[in-house]
């Protein structure tokens, strides 16, 4: 593994470079090995820096590589350490640049986190539905709706009475009741 790990971290930036570089072309549709102006270099002109600078900055970062590379030589059991102190780098590099493409992309992953849990809800709903329909008593649906609904985030529900022919507060005798609603979350508070 150190054998693969040393060559690879020693040449870290170009390999990184030219990653960065094919992601963001197939992230855009281009094709992979079609030059452009938004490598890592061109990125920090762009961000106003001189050539200078940008050069140091580069220096800089195959240094660190460097480093990295000398610490893997003498500690060979650090290469999970190394190579997590590469990725956070890498990270919070790419965020520097702010590439449109890894923005899009970030964008668009936290859309689907977002997604899976209101897919994960709804599916917690739709099973509270079906057991609601064989439930027999109100103590049995008061616990069907606390556990559903605390597993998606509620703290507190509460029934409301409406209307003439609404339920009864003694009906309500399983669950904890606040004036004038019924709320089956012990605590729960009327507001």
């Amino acid at each position: 593994m150190v054998a693969v790990a040393i060559p690879t971290v020693s040449q870290g930036f170009p390999i990184i470079d030219a990653s960065l570089a094919m992601i963001r072309r197939f992230l855009t549709g281009r094709p992979l090995f079609d030059g452009d102006k938004y490598h890592i270099r061109e990125k920090l002109l762009k961000r106003g820096l001189s050539q200078r600078d940008a050069v140091l900055t580069l220096y800089a970062v195959t240094a660190g590589f460097g480093f990295l590379n000398l610490v893997l030589l003498q500690l060979r059991s650090a290469i999970a350490l190394v190579f997590a102190s590469m990725g956070v780098g890498i990270f919070l590099g790419v965020q520097q640049l702010r590439h449109q493409q890894f923005v899009e992309l970030l964008s668009v992953l936290q859309r689907v986190t977002r997604r899976r849990q209101i897919v994960a809800n709804h599916v917690v709903i739709r099973q509270s539905s079906e057991t609601l329909r064989e439930c027999q008593d109100l103590a049995s649906m008061c616990q069907i709706l606390r556990d559903a609904l605390e597993s998606i985030g509620f703290d507190t529900f509460r029934f409301l009475k409406s209307g003439k022919n609404g339920f009864s507060r003694p009906s309500f005798g399983p669950c904890a009741i606040c004036p004038m609603d019924l709320g089956c979350f012990p605590g729960a508070s009327t507001k």
